[in-house]
């Protein structure tokens, strides 16, 4: 803990002192030269890095000017063997501080035996004038790192992998370690779709392709993910049915388990896939708070989805389940009723769970009815309905309210 403490202080200051040169390099420097150290020689705690690093890695143009000007060393690692070249993504300053020992830096490995271009790839830089410089020096596009990457199977961002692949690199070199290896660790959607129709049918891609949609999803919510792989999945139908079917045949609970997630977070394009595939899943999983897929349409209604509870209802799904609050299918509809209208649902859906057997007088942890629920939210329509639906009116809640 202290050991810890003291790292966190120590980068503290370190950056307050790199804040300190930004602002006022002269008088900053003349400080630290009065103190006895020289300005080379201060590396924050948690990577060794140096006052160059920092400006490179923070996109300080102008400071990193001011320390050339002090002959820094470019070659200097920090403790991950990273040199100061290696942290920027602005092409403006990978080109000043390639001018400086050029060479040197083109051949510098890391302690990975990572080229300059497989780090470029690794970290997403994707400034092709840059990415062309490297390749007219000499290194190979296809060269592979000492654990077997290339500079495709490394490439996280879909600017890298179309450059790449403009350029030569082979994709009969990768394998599915490779490309699971970049999956699980750094690779960004963009770049795995970019990537995707080029791998999609090859023999290996099966072992792997059950991977795809769980990272996909992740934890997104509805608003990310129709941002990052709707639109993908919607248009490629091929690659989107091969990605599915290989989850289902990996592991049917786990295929389950992305069903109820995606339903519970209103993910509805997929939601619609699992049910259009009609796979054998197991339809009333619940998560760890006992949200089955059923429970999960009708709490968050972001999106039109009256059709998916309609085709989900016609499967031998348990309609009486309830979350960790007690609460049914119809309790939480008749909870969400106001915005639930927004989204096209009425009555009929209320309708649709009493006739497939919820149980129209369970209460939940707090004694309520969907009948309580109907009138404290003065959904009208609802009260009448549930009181032709026979609901008891005389059941009381935790508050001996009727």
């Amino acid at each position: 803990k202290n050991a810890k403490k003291q790292t966190y202080e120590l980068d503290i200051e370190f950056y307050d002192l790199f804040q300190k040169l930004s602002y006022n390099f002269p008088k900053t420097v003349e400080q630290l030269e009065a103190d006895g150290k020289a300005l080379e020689e201060y590396r924050d705690a948690t990577n060794q890095r140096s006052f160059l690093h920092a400006a490179a890695c923070r996109d300080d143009f102008a400071l990193l000017e001011r320390l050339l000007e002090r002959k820094f060393d470019v070659l200097l690692p920090d403790r991950h063997s990273l040199l100061p070249i290696h942290l920027t993504y602005h092409e403006s300053i990978f080109k000043l501080l390639l001018s400086k020992n050029e060479s040197a830096q083109l051949q510098y490995l890391t302690e990975q035996g990572y080229n300059l271009l497989h780090v470029c790839c690794q970290r997403g830089f994707r400034g092709s004038d840059v990415l062309q410089r490297l390749c007219d020096s000499g290194i190979d596009v296809n060269g592979a790192a000492p654990d077997g990457h290339l500079p495709l199977s490394l490439a996280c961002c879909c600017g890298t992998v179309r450059f790449l692949l403009k350029h030569g690199a082979r994709v009969d070199l990768l394998n599915d370690q490779l490309v699971e290896a970049a999956l699980l660790s750094n690779m960004r959607y963009c770049a795995a779709w970019e990537l995707l129709p080029h791998i999609a049918h090859l023999d290996w891609f099966g072992k792997i392709a059950h991977r795809y949609l769980p990272w996909m999803v992740g934890s997104q919510n509805r608003d990310f993910f129709s941002c990052s792989n709707e639109q993908e999945l919607t248009e490629h139908e091929d690659i989107r049915r091969i990605l599915f079917d290989s989850l289902y045949k990996h592991s049917r609970q786990q295929a389950s388990e992305l069903f109820a997630t995606v339903c519970h977070r209103a993910i509805v394009c997929c939601s619609r896939w699992f049910l259009d595939y009609d796979y054998d899943l197991n339809y009333d999983f619940a998560d760890d708070i006992g949200y089955t897929p059923l429970l999960g349409l009708v709490s968050y209604m972001e999106e039109l989805n009256s059709d998916i509870i309609e085709r989900l209802l016609r499967k031998s799904i348990n309609v009486n389940a309830v979350n960790d609050r007690k609460q049914t299918a119809l309790i939480l509809f008749v909870a969400r009723f106001g915005s639930a209208q927004w989204y096209g649902h009425t009555v009929e859906t209320a309708r649709l769970l009493v006739n497939r057997g919820v149980t129209i007088d369970a209460q939940d942890e707090d004694g309520n009815t969907a009948l309580h629920l109907a009138f404290g939210g003065e959904h009208w329509e609802l009260v009448a309905f549930l009181i032709e639906s026979n609901a008891n009116l005389a059941l009381k809640n935790s508050a001996g309210k009727v």
